[in-house]
């Protein structure tokens, strides 16, 4: 509250001594707190303030480790003792066993002789120990019962000549044994006309007489297809003529 301070003057006139108040306002009022809006602001200012305050000391305190709470065991309940095994440290895991040592090498050796190369084995299937030979047939064909005799091997077909034609030995390499027929034990002998021009070359080759096997006669074809022969002379005169070629195929 405000004071009131009475004082007492005299007027120079009467010497008569006068009384007056003389209020002086108090910190509330200088402050403006009297009024109810500034005091609120006041009071909040200054609650916040101490929450600052407050949030600093916090943190220069130090670090406190929370400490988990031990259960106690209840009433009536004892605890068991701990056995002296029990106590006792467990054993060390087992050291791993150390590696064996490494054999000590010996002396190299020599490499053995490598072995004798291997015949290459045919693109047609079958291995070439098992292909034989297939030449023209040395002796004459036997006749056919009711029909002419037989030519024999390179026999000339072509009546009036003075040399007949017949094959190159370098060029008239024997024709290979399908590997079908070999699988199925096929043999026999094939009897080929061929046409042959004047320069050697083989103009025309046909089976005259098959050897019961298909895969046989093709083999004889494409064989005597790529034959070169000595031609026919007539006159000392190279002719074209036609003979005929008899191919045996066997297994034994």
């Amino acid at each position: 509250m405000p004071r009131t301070r009475t004082r007492t003057s005299r007027t120079p006139s009467d010497g008569r001594r006068s009384t007056r108040s003389d209020a002086r306002p108090g910190l509330a009022t200088r402050l403006g707190l009297d009024r109810p809006g500034r005091a609120a602001v006041v009071f909040a200012l200054a609650f916040v303030l101490g929450l600052v305050l407050a949030a600093a000391w916090v943190a220069t305190l130090p670090d406190v480790e929370t400490v988990a709470p031990v259960a106690e065991a209840p009433d009536g309940l004892e605890t068991a003792p701990v056995s002296a095994a029990d106590s006792e440290p467990l054993p060390a895991p087992a050291a791993d066993p150390a590696p064996a040592p490494e054999p000590r090498r010996q002396a190299s050796q020599p490499a053995p002789a490598p072995p004798p190369p291997r015949e290459p084995v045919r693109d047609d299937g079958f291995d070439p120990g098992e292909w034989q030979r297939v030449s023209p047939a040395p002796q004459p064909t036997a006749p056919t019962p009711g029909g002419p005799p037989a030519p024999e091997p390179g026999a000339a077909a072509t009546p009036g000549i003075d040399q007949p034609a017949r094959p190159l030995a370098e060029a008239s390499a024997a024709p290979r044994y399908p590997a079908r027929a070999v699988r199925r034990r096929e043999q026999g002998e094939v009897l080929l006309a061929v046409d042959v021009d004047a320069r050697g070359y083989p103009s025309g080759v046909s089976v005259a007489r098959s050897s019961g096997s298909r895969d046989l006669d093709q083999a004889a074809l494409e064989a005597v297809r790529g034959w070169r022969f000595e031609p026919a002379r007539y006159q000392g005169r190279p002719v074209a003529s036609r003979l005929q070629v008899p191919l045996s195929f066997s297994l034994e």
